[in-house]
């Protein structure tokens, strides 16, 4: 059944972290081969940022103290790219001793590459509604600005019509 998963990064983790098995999941979504990966610690999936901040060891504290771990972050494939996953990570108990852990690493780039997209999107739409709002109250203003003109401008004609010799009228 594992090895015919290849949308997910499917093995087993020994009680102190290190790969005891590997589905074609996991060669596919991180490049690693079985050869190449089993007896590895699983930590060398982390950046260097989470490594160093403790996440790999506090995903598996996590397990085994609540039963499941489980979050979304960026990893690392062998050839050095990055991508982001959304992780799970089950204790596997016999006898009520700790034997190792399950892990399921599933890639979700596209999906947080579409969000972001979304979210762009989302901020563009709103900047062209506040220009566009801005816009309207522009043109609102001129429309006013315009009829107060015409009332001057109306004012002036009808002077000019009168033809008046009163000095405060023609200055």
């Amino acid at each position: 059944l594992l090895n015919g998963v290849t949308v997910y990064a499917i093995y087993m983790l020994d009680p102190q972290g290190y790969i005891k098995t590997w589905n074609p999941g996991g060669e596919r979504i991180k490049g690693y081969s079985r050869e190449e990966i089993v007896g590895s610690h699983f930590s060398r999936f982390y950046t260097a940022e989470d490594v160093a901040a403790g996440a790999p060891q506090r995903g598996l504290d996590t397990a085994k103290e609540m039963g499941r771990f489980s979050s979304e972050g960026w990893r690392i494939r062998k050839d050095g790219t990055r991508f982001f996953a959304s992780v799970v990570i089950d204790p596997i108990w016999s006898d009520g001793e700790l034997i190792g852990y399950a892990k399921v690493t599933r890639d979700i780039t596209e999906r947080q590459d579409s969000q972001r997209q979304l979210e762009d999107a989302q901020a563009s739409l709103l900047q062209a509604q506040k220009l566009e709002a801005v816009g309207k109250l522009t043109l609102g203003l001129a429309h006013d600005f315009n009829n107060l003109l015409a009332v001057v401008i109306n004012a002036l004609d009808l002077i000019a019509i009168r033809g008046t010799d009163d000095p405060c009228v023609t200055r």
